[in-house]
């Protein structure tokens, strides 16, 4: 018997809260809690305020936060500072050592244009490795070349990997495997 009596109480509740959604969306917060069985206009669970009314929101006749809009910087304005932060530096300092100096405002002004841009601009090196240059068929060759000099022949792609030629692996893959990449550019 009470599980019948829950039950109905259940559904009249449920009524009340499809009544309140089929009504505009300006119903202030106390009249949908009272429908909806809830107390004081506060809703249960994750401090949400009502839109529509100061209720239950204290700082109600505050004004407004402005809105951030996006990050803009000149780009003699980060230079400046990126000179100031690589003072005494013989090469440019990675995106991890700006991070720990707690720059991240830096870190993404050097992102936006790139490591080796600012790097450029401010006359300092970057190691090899950082540099995002483009890897020709010249290169793969003379990669291979050097590999199967080293080696004896030419191995597949985990193996280059393994011997830290991986832009050469990449290549290999690319190219449909190491017996491929060998009839493609005639090599031994």
């Amino acid at each position: 018997m009470w599980l019948r009596a829950g039950f109905m109480a259940c559904a009249r509740m449920m009524r009340g809260a499809r009544r309140v959604r089929k009504q505009s969306s300006r119903v202030s917060c106390t009249n949908r809690a009272r429908v909806l069985g809830r107390t004081h206009g506060r809703r249960m669970g994750r401090a949400r305020s009502c839109t529509t009314c100061a209720r239950g929101n204290e700082d109600w006749n505050r004004a407004p936060r402005r809105a951030r809009g996006p990050y803009s910087r000149t780009e003699a304005s980060v230079e400046a500072a990126l000179r100031a932060f690589c003072e005494g530096l013989a090469r440019f300092p990675t995106l991890g050592d700006i991070d720990a100096a707690g720059r991240s405002d830096l870190r993404g002004a050097v992102q936006l244009r790139g490591v080796a841009y600012w790097a450029d601009r401010l006359g300092l090196d970057v190691e090899e490795t950082r540099l995002r240059l483009p890897y020709s068929e010249a290169d793969a060759l003379r990669d291979a070349r050097a590999v199967i000099a080293q080696e004896g022949y030419l191995p597949g792609e985990h193996v280059l990997r393994r011997l830290n030629f991986t832009k050469l692996a990449t290549a290999v893959h690319k190219s449909g495997g190491a017996a491929r990449f060998r009839e493609l550019y005639n090599l031994p």
